[in-house]
């Protein structure tokens, strides 16, 4: 009976670590037009960023088509040398949700991730999900549909960090610009 007490509390402890005083910041353009973009069974969205800060994890909006039902799972993954070579390893945090509506916002909220490289993926478990896709994306995310970087557009991820530890930050100030696996012009040995 004792030991109740100390597990509520290990539990109230790991359930606050992250959900006191938390910002969610956007990566997308939140005034730029969207279109629905629909995402079928077993394909990813995702994107990529580079944070200058500690954050807790990631919020997406599904679109307004989604239909009811569906499920997905979320994950983050610390990057690799390329997106297959990320999400082959375990990821760092995960989620997965079922019975989603449309218009719902899924939130992936874990223990505080250092600052650094990494992969927010989304992944629809059933057809019937979408996303709305903006015009336009700041140059600090990359973004991908089944697995490829998008030239243009971005989707509605919010990335959720501690406000009180970092103050209160734009996605200019919370991200910088992904690096390169390699560089592109490697000097000859």
């Amino acid at each position: 009976m004792k030991k109740l007490p100390i597990l509520l509390f290990a539990i109230l402890f790991l359930v606050s670590a992250c959900t006191s005083a938390v910002r969610g910041v956007p990566l997308y353009p939140e005034d730029a037009a969207a279109v629905t973009f629909p995402v079928t069974g077993g394909e990813q969205i995702a994107a990529k960023i580079n944070t200058t800060v500690p954050f807790c994890g990631f919020e997406i909006k599904t679109g307004e088509a989604t239909a009811g039902g569906t499920s997905v799972s979320l994950k983050i993954y610390a990057c690799n040398v390329s997106y297959e070579a990320s999400v082959s390893e375990e990821p760092v945090a995960q989620a997965n949700f079922s019975g989603i509506k449309a218009g719902d916002w899924l939130y992936l909220q874990t223990r505080e991730i250092p600052a650094g490289e990494y992969l927010l993926v989304v992944t629809a478990e059933n057809d019937g999900i979408t996303f709305e896709k903006t015009a336009g994306k700041p140059d600090s995310v990359s973004f991908y549909y089944a697995k490829t970087e998008i030239a243009n557009g971005a989707f509605p991820f919010r990335l959720i960090y501690k406000e009180e530890k970092a103050g209160t930050l734009t996605a200019s100030q919370l991200l910088t610009k992904s690096m390169p696996a390699e560089p592109e012009n490697k000097p000859e040995e």
